[in-house]
């Protein structure tokens, strides 16, 4: 499969081309057989983790989804909308060594094997997409520039473009609008990195969507307009939801769409 282009976060280890080895935990094949939703994924691709649940669609395309700091639990309810519209989504669970290290080169390298794991997994795949959702989306910015081909489209929800300006920069359009009692407890869930746009050869290579909400006072809208001026490939769509759009059903629906049209 092809892989993505010189801004590359890596394994660590010097690693591409990294082939596929899963284990997923026992039951979860019967239980789909069964029909029920929410199997635990407990995988591994060449020694590296990955922990999530998925939810398998009717349709023949794949979701690998990226959830915010604080959303793995309540994010299922806007997986189940793309789930019903025909997608196998698999959410991942990267903070599931307890303590939250934050690392985007581990968390952009684990939605990486994801999408290697469910090549592997359903070999009758066509296409996936990614979602990411608030620090999700941030860590999805860097997955569009680091692994392009392993991917079809992806879709960033209100995710931070600058992390210097989200809680530094004398940009007020960027600068998050939360208590700075609020900051200091969810900054270390963020503070993992600079801004994809800084990156040399910004190579963006596949069609991103970037969802902002006029209320968001996380992630101002701010930052999907910095990121849509300075790459023209962005489709940019404001509404006129706070921080909690992704589980917004226009926004769910919107998005179904985007993804259908070639």
């Amino acid at each position: 499969y092809p892989v993505g282009g010189d801004c590359h976060v890596t394994d660590g280890k010097g690693g591409r081309g990294m082939s596929w080895i899963a284990n997923v935990v026992s039951s979860a094949r019967g239980m789909f057989e069964k029909g029920m939703e929410g199997v635990p994924v407990n995988a591994e691709v060449e020694g590296n983790k990955i922990h999530g649940i998925l939810y398998q669609g009717t349709g023949v395309d794949a979701i690998i989804y990226l959830h915010g700091a604080f959303e793995f639990g309540e994010g299922s309810s806007d997986c189940k909308a793309y789930v019903k519209a025909g997608y196998s989504v698999l959410m991942l669970k990267y903070d599931i060594e307890g303590t939250k290290e934050c690392k985007l080169e581990a968390d952009v390298m684990e939605a990486r094997n994801a999408a290697v794991w469910m090549r592997g997994r359903f070999k009758s795949l066509r296409h996936i997409y990614a979602i990411g959702v608030s620090r999700g989306g941030y860590v999805l910015l860097w997955l569009a520039l680091s692994w392009p081909g392993w991917f079809r489209k992806f879709v960033c929800m209100a995710g931070p473009v600058d992390i210097g300006g989200m809680f530094d920069g004398s940009d007020v359009r960027l600068r998050t609008r939360m208590p700075a009692a609020h900051v200091a407890n969810i900054r270390h869930y963020f503070d993992i990195g600079g801004s994809p746009l800084d990156c040399s050869k910004p190579l963006w290579k596949k069609p991103l969507l970037y969802l902002s909400g006029s209320k968001d006072v996380v992630v101002p809208p701010g930052h999907g307009e910095l990121l849509h001026s300075k790459v023209p490939l962005v489709t940019y769509q404001a509404t006129p939801y706070g921080h909690g759009l992704a589980n917004e059903k226009e926004v769910q629906d919107f998005t179904i769409r985007w993804l259908s049209v070639t």
